[in-house]
């Protein structure tokens, strides 16, 4: 067998290529710690420990004392086979194609290692080299045509406005608490075999929840308003508005942005609900 078809079959089943004589061999922990108990195998082989013995000292399984106490020492650097010197080099083409193709959508780590004949795990570690980080995309509300256009509008409107007069400002808004936690399925997933059974995740049909209403100016914040069930129109306004419109009544400035004044003129402010 030739010296290149050497090398591609143990590239092709170690991941790398064999070390040479003079080149320095790199090993983590656990990569040394199976590199000693290989020479200790072989060395309580050499001293007449039975196998039985060696297995019930070092801790090892059968298949690895029957492989490794045959070595010797008259070739030390066959200790070292199946030993990762580390990952296998990557060629900077692969690197840029895994880089512009991460911009895409639809990019996925396995679909994008069949593409390039690697695995998915080089295709993570090449994101990782670059310090790219996996982070979940934020959801928002798709905008329409209609709403770009007052969008539009508004800022044409109020773009030379003075920044006084956004002082003036008392924007709200809400969020709903779900008891059932939401609707991630990243969070829901399990780890199990072809054969296995996945159980079911059971949610509300109308899960309950807690609705929260709060507001904020360019000074300090409103209180919280929290509401069980239901809102409708008849309920905001009796029982979320009061509450909401109740700064009017702070007077004096504070540290404390949850009791400041948050007007310089209490008769004076433009109450705002979610951008209506």
């Amino acid at each position: 067998m030739g010296k290149t078809r050497r090398k591609r079959r143990y590239l092709k089943k170690n991941g790398c290529l064999p070390p040479t004589n003079n080149e320095k061999i790199v090993l983590t922990s656990r990569q040394l710690e199976n590199l000693i108990t290989r020479v200790r195998i072989n060395q309580m082989e050499e001293d007449g420990f039975y196998r039985k013995q060696i297995q019930k000292r070092l801790n090892s399984n059968p298949t690895t004392i029957n492989k490794w106490g045959k070595i010797g020492f008259d070739n030390p650097r066959a200790f070292l086979e199946g030993v990762r010197t580390g990952r296998p080099e990557v060629s900077r083409t692969i690197e840029k194609s895994v880089l512009r193709k991460r911009t895409n959508k639809s990019f996925n780590l396995r679909k994008t290692g069949l593409q390039l004949n690697i695995s998915h795990t080089t295709v993570k570690n090449i994101l990782n080299d670059a310090e790219l980080k996996w982070k979940v995309r934020p959801t928002a509300t798709k905008l329409t045509v209609n709403h770009k256009k007052q969008r539009l509008k508004f800022c044409k409107e109020y773009k030379d406005r003075d920044l006084s007069w956004w002082d003036k400002l008392l924007i709200t808004d809400s969020k709903i608490f779900l008891l059932s936690g939401g609707s991630n399925p990243k969070q829901h997933g399990r780890w199990v075999f072809d054969s296995e059974e996945l159980d079911l995740w059971e949610v509300d049909k109308f899960a309950k929840g807690l609705h929260v209403y709060g507001g904020m100016t360019s000074k300090g914040v409103s209180q919280l308003v929290f509401i069980n069930g239901i809102i409708d129109g008849e309920r905001y306004v009796n029982e979320v508005l009061p509450i909401l419109i109740d700064i009017q009544e702070r007077t004096e400035e504070t540290d404390d942005v949850t009791t400041t004044a948050l007007f310089d003129d209490n008769d004076d402010w433009i109450f705002e609900q979610d951008h209506a």
